[in-house]
């Protein structure tokens, strides 16, 4: 069995068209679509092969083809973890930076709030400082004008 990844798909594809598209060149085991946990078509989807060869032909004949007017990029999924997968950019994947700027506000590492408690330890020592100034400045001007 062998697995392939698809990814650029059109906005408007259904599960059962990209079941027809991909079938065209083989026995699909499985076929799957991938969604936000909001439900948005994030444009990509993986298809089961029930032979490697099956895999093979897919990937050679639809790489860098069209469905609609999506040019298509397919390629062997690899697995989930696999060292050799570039770092994620999507604000959708777990790992990636825009996903940790998307979701800083809601939830947060033990890293992440120890730098907040460090920075909000000298947010308070410039106030501290700002305000000790400012009343050192008062009073020499009151010390001036006696």
């Amino acid at each position: 069995m062998a697995r392939i990844i698809v990814k650029n798909l059109p906005a408007n594809i259904t599960e059962d068209r990209f079941r027809e598209v991909f079938g065209s060149k083989g026995s699909i085991t499985d076929a799957r679509l991938m969604y936000t946990a909001a439900g948005k078509f994030r444009k990509f989807g993986f298809v089961g092969y029930g032979r490697a060869e099956d895999a093979e032909q897919a990937i050679e004949y639809f790489n860098k083809s069209f469905v609609d007017s999506s040019r298509l990029q397919v390629e062997l999924a690899r697995a989930f973890g696999d060292q050799s997968i570039p770092r994620p950019w999507s604000r959708h994947s777990a790992g990636s930076s825009a996903n940790k700027q998307s979701t800083a506000g809601s939830t947060q590492s033990e890293d992440d709030s120890s730098d907040d408690e460090q920075a909000s330890e000298k947010n308070k020592k410039k106030e501290k400082k700002m305000t000790t100034t400012t009343k050192e400045k008062k009073m020499k001007k009151k010390s001036k004008e006696e």
